[in-house]
């Protein structure tokens, strides 16, 4: 299957499609993820939060041009990590290592 027949499979409900964007483009996503927050989330919410991008790509597969599918699943993979680690979903030791940067960031002053 070709990335453009995977997009238009998709907006037309194919569970297959959106299986085939996650096979081919999980790992990258996740990699994304952990490359803007590094060890602030739990792998867990790093899961979560690639599924968030997979979501949004199953909503919004008629605005995804063949051939941009890697370039926007990883905007969005970086703004949904981005919120993520600046949202009420914030694991505990998220929220530790940003207390402890302010904490940091305050003495340099």
């Amino acid at each position: 299957m070709t990335e453009e027949q995977a997009l238009r499979q998709m907006q037309r409900g194919s569970q297959e499609a959106l299986a085939w964007f996650i096979d081919r483009y999980g790992a990258y996503v996740s990699a994304v993820i952990r490359g803007i927050l590094g060890t602030a989330l739990a792998e867990s919410d790093v899961e979560e939060t690639a599924s968030d991008v997979f979501f949004s790509l199953w909503n919004n597969a008629e605005r995804v041009r063949s051939g941009a599918a890697r370039p926007w699943l990883s905007a969005v993979a970086r703004n949904a990590a981005r919120d993520r680690s600046a949202g009420p979903y914030r694991s505990s030791r998220c929220r530790r290592t940003r207390s402890s940067w302010t904490t940091a960031h305050r003495r340099q002053r």
